[in-house]
């Protein structure tokens, strides 16, 4: 039987003001791939990534809500907190091991968007 996969997803992040959220995007080491704009008049649809991932940027009202949440998994969630204060990130939760498994830090965007990086903690045996 012929299956089709689900290779990735790629979210909106609704923005007010793309002028705003690049520097913001930057400075957490996602880079432009490229943007559609179809007037000066008209809202900025935004392509960034990093490492792989990719995030749709809009300021188009119709892509979504102003403060939504992302959990995004980072290799080693202790060095990126160090990156983002190496680049004047400010963080909202410090790296914190969860009960679920994962250790966490999260960040808040100049829209609101909380956007969550986590890391597996080791399976523990008992």
């Amino acid at each position: 039987m012929d299956t089709t996969t689900i290779e990735n997803c790629t979210p909106f992040v609704r923005v007010a003001s793309m002028k705003l959220a690049i520097p913001f995007y930057s400075s957490i080491g996602f880079k432009e791939d490229w943007r559609r704009q179809f007037d000066s008049a008209f809202p900025i649809f935004l392509s960034v990534s990093r490492d792989g991932v990719r995030l749709f940027l809009s300021e188009h009202a119709g892509d979504g809500v102003l403060g939504t949440r992302l959990f995004l998994n980072v290799s080693d969630v202790d060095h990126f907190h160090a990156e983002c204060v190496s680049n004047g990130v400010s963080v909202d939760e410090a790296p914190q091991d969860m009960a679920f498994g994962v250790r966490q830090m999260s960040l808040r965007d100049v829209d609101g968007n909380v956007l969550v990086f986590a890391t597996p903690l080791p399976r523990r045996l008992f």
